[in-house]
């Protein structure tokens, strides 16, 4: 699936990014530390970004939703609902 945006994150640890797939990935540099997938957008992801403190990420679909993710393991996401 195409890769429609990537934020790297300003802690340098991670790349974030956002695909066709409906997914938002978090690309760890670590090498023994596996990525992790966020889910809950119907439609594909086109944009991502990262909060300063690299807590927070935030991505936006075709789905015209706005979700805001705790960028751990879990993935858990508070959902905004755009025009």
């Amino acid at each position: 699936m195409p890769i429609n945006s990537v934020v790297i994150n300003p802690n340098l640890k991670q790349v974030i990014s956002g695909s066709s797939d409906c997914t938002v990935m978090v690309w760890n540099f670590k090498p023994n530390m596996r990525p992790f997938r966020f889910t809950g957008h119907t439609l594909p992801v086109y944009s991502v970004a990262v909060s300063a403190s690299g807590q927070t990420i935030i991505s936006g679909s075709e789905d015209q939703t706005i979700r805001i993710w705790k960028n751990s393991v879990e993935g858990t996401s508070h959902v905004v609902r755009a025009h």
